[in-house]
């Protein structure tokens, strides 16, 4: 699934805290695509070692959230939002309650862990997937991007 023209984000069930968006409005960029669900603590754990790194690099990177919930309650947009609001998350994020963006970007691939982040480079391809909640591996592979 790595080093592949990174699926694009059709098919959602709505955005908060931005209007839809493409990957090719973000070309150019590194960006991270955040596959979550507020269920799971290491998802809201993290926010603050991505949002940490996303305004140390603003502008040279993204990140999207892609809320994919675990339990038909958490698929709530005024959960949602409360969730990401309490966890402090400042980036837009996609409501994949189908986990129709999910499947395309996971492929067959089993889960490995939970969340799951997607490196795009600025050329649009995903150059790595980071299972499970250490920033510190993203953020290495996200400043060897933005050195070359």
């Amino acid at each position: 699934m790595r080093d592949r023209r990174a699926p694009s984000l059709s098919g959602l069930d709505g955005w908060l805290q931005s209007p839809p968006r493409s990957l090719a409005q973000h070309r150019g960029r590194v960006v991270l695509v955040w596959f979550f669900s507020l269920s799971a603590p290491g998802c809201t754990a993290m926010v603050p070692g991505l949002r940490a790194l996303w305004e140390e690099h603003r502008g040279d990177l993204d990140v999207i959230g892609v809320h994919a919930p675990d339990y038909a309650e958490d698929a709530d947009p005024q959960r949602i939002a409360l969730g990401i609001a309490r966890a402090g998350v400042p980036w837009p994020v996609a409501m994949d309650h189908r986990r129709t963006v999910f499947t395309r970007w996971h492929g067959d691939r089993s889960r490995q862990g939970w969340p799951s982040t997607h490196v795009v480079d600025q050329r649009g391809r995903v150059v790595a997937i980071h299972d499970g909640d250490d920033v510190a591996a993203i953020r290495t592979t996200v400043e060897a991007l933005l050195a070359t």
